[in-house]
């Protein structure tokens, strides 16, 4: 008979013919998954770290067993799809076999390929199905506590994770805790009162404890959780990771000077603590501590030298307070050393900037790649080779890209548009957004930024129109909302109209410096001076831009406090001296500085 015309071959005759070699021996046991399935199986990266954690993949065993030929041919053939690729055969044929043989050999080998294949449902009924043959197995207990937090039903997770810590094992309380902060209120609320339980029926545990503060943390009960992590601290007052949680609860309290005695006192203590001395410095920053802070880096720096994200945050806060020649040779270091090359690169450029050496500050600005800092040094570096006359190689770069990143077109657009903007280039850059916005004609920031340009053309008709648009599709847009505000009270008398989008705007986004500002400006327009001042200096407390400098400038000078309003421009002018609006103040008020 010819090769190409063999009968085929009758398996489970086969089988029925091996069984005196095989009635003892599971012989499939010994051929993993991983024959065909090494680079087919992947594990999922997106499995979140939430519970106990997820069982490692259960290693191939020869198993003793005496199987029917009917089990037998079904696990071949399983292994014989996995080989192929047909995972779903090769899943399926395990769990029937699982259920109908309970074997533990069998189960755990179902278990394996349900963990490479995600299945769920499969993890969580094989599970219970090895817990049927040992009650106090950790490993099923361990994947039911994972598999129902992912499901979230957390109650179900909590019972086999407290079983886990009955019986002497790891079932992270911790880690269920810190996934609340990103679960509706609903579940937040379940899983508090699940963790208050918790609490009451082993007060001693000290990792319940504080999963249970950080859930009343995610629920901003700050109070309540900092009574129960000060509870755990005053029965061990070395518990480290309860000190970190005090002084982030008293934080966020805004009890600042009581948080930072608490830091300086416990990396006195533990000097050897990175993360207690990396959030003191960290905090001493946000109070406005830069020097202490800078301090502090430099202790750590020296503890932890290998540690590249300390050596980025001390260069940062070594810029902001002057030590540019520390920065540069630790920004310096880091490129050396491949470690958060973007940041460097973009902070050596916007110090060189800063110094005036333009052409190493777009060497630097050009080998930013990637990362948060990309389009800010894109735009920069355009904008200084812009200056010297590499405008149109600027514009032909800028199209290249958008041709190459068509799904990243529209912020190469902001970043034309904005260039053209900042050279005063105001009808080209509308010609740009125009034809931006034909590619991309749904774009809510193109339009926005057509709106600006309009109403800096003094297109006062499209650029309500604009904006108009955009709050017809997203009515609680409070960046279109104050825009539109701001500019009815600032170029018409249409003042109560004015007020009540930028109440709108306030109420969507409190504390607002640019929404504030424009409350205190359609106040001065109004003529409520007083309620006017108050507006704009807390804008000004919280922001000194140029824009709010000239606002509150403008106002002391119509009551005649001429003074402080001269001290405010002239603080602006030196720290932006060409800003637009700026310029136009003084100009109309025929005030030289």
């Amino acid at each position: 008979m010819p090769s190409n015309q063999r009968k085929p071959v009758d398996l489970r005759n086969t089988l029925n013919n091996l069984k005196p070699r095989l009635s003892n021996l599971l012989l499939l046991m010994t051929l993993p998954i991983a024959i065909a399935g090494c680079s087919s199986f992947q594990k999922s990266s997106e499995v979140p770290k939430t519970t106990a954690a997820a069982p490692s993949k259960v290693s191939p065993e020869v198993i003793e067993a005496d199987f029917e030929p009917e089990t037998l041919y079904a696990l071949l053939a399983a292994e014989m799809a996995g080989q192929r690729n047909r995972f779903d055969i090769t899943l399926l044929n395990y769990v029937q076999q699982a259920q109908h043989t309970k074997d533990l050999g069998v189960i755990k080998r179902a278990l394996q390929v349900s963990q490479f294949l995600k299945s769920q449902n499969a993890l969580i009924d094989l599970s219970h199905l090895w817990l049927e043959q040992e009650p106090d197995s950790l490993e099923p207990m361990q994947i039911l506590a994972f598999q129902y937090t992912r499901k979230g039903d957390f109650e179900s997770a909590i019972k086999y994770m407290e079983r886990i810590y009955q019986l002497g094992g790891h079932a992270d309380f911790e880690s269920l805790a810190i996934l609340a902060k990103n679960l509706p209120p609903e579940d937040q609320e379940k899983l508090e009162s699940l963790y208050k339980t918790l609490t009451t029926r082993y007060p001693e545990n000290f990792e319940m404890g504080y999963g249970y503060s950080l859930i009343q943390r995610s629920r901003e009960n700050y109070a309540a959780a900092l009574d129960t992590i000060n509870r755990y601290l005053e029965l061990d007052p070395e518990f480290k990771p309860g000190i970190l949680l005090q002084a982030t609860l008293l934080y966020d309290m805004g009890e600042m000077q009581k948080a930072l005695r608490v830091l300086a006192k416990a990396s006195r203590k533990y000097p050897e603590d990175r993360k207690l001395g990396t959030l003191y410095a960290r905090m001493l920053v946000d109070d406005g501590q830069l020097e202490r802070s800078e301090e502090e880096y430099n202790k750590l720096l020296k503890r932890f030298p290998d540690v590249p994200g300390l050596k980025l945050a001390h260069a940062l806060i070594a810029l902001e307070i002057g030590k540019y020649d520390i920065a540069q040779t630790e920004l310096t270091e880091l490129l050396e050393e491949g470690q958060h090359v973007n940041e460097a690169h973009f902070y050596l450029a916007r110090s060189a900037d800063q110094r005036k050496e333009i052409d190493l500050a777009i060497d630097h600005y050009r080998q930013v790649e990637s990362g948060s800092h990309y389009f800010n040094a894109l735009s920069r570096s355009g904008y200084l080779r812009a200056k010297n006359g590499a405008l149109n190689e600027v514009l032909e770069e800028l199209s290249n890209l958008r041709a190459e990143n068509p799904a990243q077109s529209a912020p190469y657009w902001q970043v034309e548009i904005n260039l053209l903007l900042d050279l005063d280039e105001t009808s080209l850059a509308l010609k740009t957004v125009t034809a931006a916005l034909e590619q991309d004609p749904e774009n809510t920031n193109l339009i926005y930024s057509r709106a600006m340009l309009n109403d800096r053309l003094g297109n006062l008709t499209e650029m309500e129109s604009d904006l108009r648009l955009i709050l017809s599709r997203e009515p609680e847009n409070a960046v279109a909302l104050n825009a539109l505000g701001y500019t009815l009270a600032d170029k018409t008398d249409r003042y109560f109209e004015a007020f009540e989008l930028i109440n709108k705007a306030l109420q969507l986004n409190p504390g607002s410096p640019a929404v504030l500002d424009s409350l205190g400006w359609v106040y001065f327009r109004m003529g409520n001076i007083e309620q006017a001042l108050v507006h704009i200096n807390e804008a000004y407390q919280k922001y000194p831009d140029p824009e709010v400098a000239a606002h509150l400038g403008e106002i002391l000078w119509s009551i005649d406090r001429k003074s402080e309003a001269l001290d405010i421009w002239r603080k602006a002018a030196n720290e932006t001296p060409d800003h637009r609006i700026l310029t136009e103040t003084l100009k109309r008020l025929n005030v030289k500085l």
